[in-house]
């Protein structure tokens, strides 16, 4: 059943299913949705840094900061790790 925002459904949907191909080890399947899921909403941070933390962890390091530094300017209000103030 969806909330009261049905898009707030729809913007996590587009961060687990990404995430649930990185779990299943289909790396390029889960770079594909979280580009699209960006695409979509460039201003949820939350997408930006689980796809980070996908490259970090697939040790193309200046990729994560470069999309780190996208999570930070989606939303500034947003709490992300490293982000003074949090």
């Amino acid at each position: 059943m969806l909330g009261a925002d049905p898009g707030a459904e729809e913007r996590k949907l587009t961060t687990l299913l990404p995430l649930a191909f990185k779990y299943q080890g289909r790396i390029a399947e889960a770079r594909r949705l979280f580009q699209q899921a960006t695409q979509a909403n460039p201003k949820d941070p939350v997408s930006w840094q689980a796809w980070a933390l996908l490259e970090k962890e697939q040790g193309d390091i200046a990729e994560a900061r470069r999309l780190f530094q996208q999570a930070s300017q989606a939303d500034p209000k947003t709490p992300l790790p490293g982000r003074p103030g949090r």
